[in-house]
């Protein structure tokens, strides 16, 4: 049943979307999640703690991402020049796992699982993420990301490509590398979204993405950046406070259908967000980022093209400041909270040019992780808020208090800081 947004108690007033409590929906999911935007007045303290340190070699013999490396299993990595590829050494799935004994109880199930994981190097340096690496070199990741998708998609109904940056995150190695999961099954967050759009265009009759696609590209408020091909945008039912959504302007199936001029586009827009981001705290912003695409057992349904490539970015706030958010332990049970209005978590006000670019050689460190650019809201600059961060009712969902997340990162620069400090 649809919950209502209308307030119960009298004299309530006229709601305000950035004041009062409501639900969202999310579409992909089915559910609702709790936008609590008035949480942000409550008062706040956590745990201090110094942002990580960035001072990464360019090369390691004991990284085993590294070329020429050695990695656990005895293995030498070539050396290799720009992408490499390997299986992972300690793969979460494997293709020839024996099947489960069967059940004597409904309630005790367990099903095969099998499959492939590996690990890709997005290039040999590994003091570089994808946001310092150039066009061509992030371009060069896609089309490996698709060849991957092709030649694991021939074997398997699920290609999960994933990326976890910075230890925040789960990263182990300081090296720019994704991860490339096959599955012969179809992971819970990939059949719902498959069942939800496959309902959307049978009441609807166009996809669903790309319906909200042309939807956020004419409304605009929750818009980052885009161009020809991409748009991205921070989704209406955002549960992270920068958290963000890639998607295309076509409606295209997977990354391999894409055209050679989608693929430059799509590096060009992965660079300009992922720019922002370390530009928003200037510092290597931890994010976890998945690719969700149509499965590659649909062929079963030929008329029937649901999902885009579509890469959804959930960043973590806890770089921001040297205050570590403490957990509001009674949330936990209930639906997912966030205060944050997503409109204002857009990254499209955030500047452009790298923040380490900027302050290199000038004898002055960058602003405050506190203090932030941008014009003051409703409940004040929008640096006042960015420290009340903590964990949400639901793992993973967090609290923010950055209501003007939106403008602020709207309005950053697309140089990465550490070249506007080698400019200065």
């Amino acid at each position: 049943m649809e919950p209502s947004l209308a307030g119960e108690a009298e004299g309530a007033g006229r709601f305000r979307a950035s004041e009062h409590q409501h639900v969202r929906y999310n579409p992909l999911r089915d559910d609702w999640v709790l936008v609590s935007a008035h949480r942000v007045k409550r008062p706040w303290q956590g745990q201090l703690e110094k942002p990580p340190p960035e001072d990464v070699p360019r090369w390691d013999p004991k990284n085993p991402l590294c070329p020429g490396a050695t990695r656990a299993n005895g293995e030498v990595n070539p050396n290799y020049e720009g992408t490499f590829v390997f299986p992972n050494d300690f793969p979460a799935l494997q293709p020839d796992a024996p099947e489960p004994d069967d059940s004597d109880h409904p309630l005790f199930r367990a099903a095969p699982a099998r499959g492939v994981c590996k690990v890709m190097c997005f290039h040999p340096w590994s003091d570089l993420t994808l946001p310092l690496m150039s066009l061509p070199e992030i371009r060069a990741v896609i089309d490996a990301w698709a060849e991957l998708a092709t030649e694991l998609g021939a074997s398997y109904p699920w290609v999960q490509i994933f990326e976890n940056k910075g230890a925040m995150m789960g990263c182990s190695n300081p090296h720019p590398h994704c991860q490339v999961w096959a599955s012969s099954f179809l992971p819970n967050e990939a059949r719902l979204e498959d069942q939800t759009q496959r309902q959307h265009l049978s009441q609807h009759g166009v996809p669903m993405l790309l319906e909200y696609a042309e939807q956020e590209a004419c409304r605009k408020e929750r818009l980052v950046v885009e161009n020809a091909d991409w748009l991205v945008v921070v989704p209406y039912w955002a549960t992270w406070p920068y958290q963000t959504l890639l998607l295309p302007r076509r409606h295209v199936c997977r990354l391999q259908d894409l055209s050679d001029s989608e693929k430059d586009n799509l590096a060009s827009i992965m660079q300009r967000l992922l720019i922002k981001y370390d530009n928003l705290f200037e510092v290597s912003f931890p994010y976890s980022m998945g690719w969700h695409g149509e499965w590659h057992g649909s062929a079963v349904f030929p008329s029937i093209s649901l999902s885009p490539p579509c890469s959804s970015y959930g960043a973590s706030t806890r770089c921001r400041s040297p205050h570590r958010p403490l957990p509001a332990g009674g949330l936990q049970a209930l639906a997912a909270p966030c205060p944050l209005l997503p409109p204002f978590a857009a990254l499209r006000h955030r500047p452009q040019v790298h923040g380490g670019i900027r302050d290199a050689g000038t004898g002055t460190e960058g602003p405050h992780p506190g203090a932030g650019g941008g014009s003051s809201g409703e409940l004040g600059e929008p640096g006042a808020c960015v420290p009340g961060l903590s964990l949400g009712a639901a793992p993973g969902c967090p609290l923010c208090c950055v209501l003007q997340a939106a403008e602020r990162l709207r309005s950053l620069p697309e140089v990465h800081y550490k070249k506007r400090a080698e400019e200065v």
